[in-house]
């Protein structure tokens, strides 16, 4: 990595390390989801990084991609599981990292967390600069099911880059999948693993929350010409290139700025344009979902850990 590349992601760091030692204070059963997520976001603009996509808090067997709305009433369970996915960027250096908790007595709830951060943890070991990813694949596979549970096969980790959360490379767990490629050196990846005692596939929802620019905009800079006459849909673009760049943002985001006819306009003509990313509510239709995630550095030997204490 580079110097610019080293400081940026060490300040990341310390601001990630920050806020995951507030959230047992922050995760209870009956506190409201979308103050959860306002106060990381909020505590993570306040030590001076952006939140690199909005606090995603998934209950039970959502799986992915759900943020809560401003005015929604869901709160922290005791009897399901809640996974946190948090990001934080720094100049477009992003640090991606997700925990799960339950705050229940169902055994096989606890088993699904532990099952997932074992996963992750064997994934760890074994990655290295040279590995293909297909590999990796299989090992985690075959962890899960001797647990008894599954992969949620569609759900992968991905390479991140500079203002690009979904890089170039996905590494899914499921080694029947076409898996192809392998770990170089240098690369920065999510490695994010999700575990299901339900149908092992989480399945695309009409819900949609969270919205994109595509990764074609972090290259560009300087004004050009935007083919689209309608001023809502104008406004909403610049408005997320201004402040996002290619870094997602939320509906609950985009209404503290515009009004909601303005917001639901707008994306559905740049969805139209082919001009906006969308990311849909993804849920298993039985079952719970437990998810464990880290960012990596690829090195020869093993990989550098970015989203965990060494000490």
């Amino acid at each position: 990595m580079d110097q610019e590349t080293t400081v940026e992601l060490d300040k990341a760091q310390n601001i990630l390390f920050e806020v995951l030692g507030e959230l047992p204070q922050l995760i209870k059963p009956g506190i409201k989801t979308v103050d959860i997520a306002e106060k990381i976001e909020s505590r993570i603009t306040e030590l001076g990084a952006t939140w690199a996509f909005p606090v995603n808090i998934a209950i039970g067997s959502f799986a992915a991609h759900y943020t809560p709305l401003a005015d929604e009433k869901t709160s922290i369970p005791e009897d399901e599981i809640i996974k946190i996915d948090i990001g934080v960027s720094v100049e477009g250096y992003i640090l991606d990292k997700a925990v799960s908790y339950y705050f229940g007595e169902d055994d096989e709830k606890k088993a699904l967390i532990e099952t997932a951060n074992e996963a992750l943890d064997l994934a760890l070991k074994h990655i290295k600069a040279g590995i293909p990813i297909a590999d990796i694949s299989g090992i985690v596979y075959d962890f899960v099911k001797s647990r008894g549970f599954k992969i949620v096969s569609n759900l992968h980790g991905h390479k991140i880059e500079r203002w690009k959360l979904h890089a170039d490379k996905d590494v899914p767990f499921d080694p029947t999948l076409d898996v192809e490629g392998i770990f170089e050196e240098g690369e920065i990846y999510a490695i994010e693993i999700f575990v299901s005692n339900g149908e092992g596939f989480a399945y695309t929802s009409d819900d949609v929350r969270i919205y994109a620019l595509p990764s074609v905009f972090a290259e560009i800079s300087g004004r050009f010409r935007l083919p689209i006459h309608l001023r809502a849909a104008r406004e909403i673009f610049f408005w997320i290139l201004r402040n996002r760049k290619t870094l997602p943002v939320s509906i609950r985001h985009l209404t503290k700025t515009f009004d909601y006819a303005t917001v639901r306009i707008g994306l559905s003509v740049l969805d139209q344009k082919g001009l906006i990313v969308k990311y849909p509510v993804l849920r298993e239709r039985k079952g719970s979902v437990a998810q464990a995630e880290d960012t990596v550095i690829i090195k020869k030997e093993g990989v550098e850990v970015l989203t965990r204490r060494t000490s």
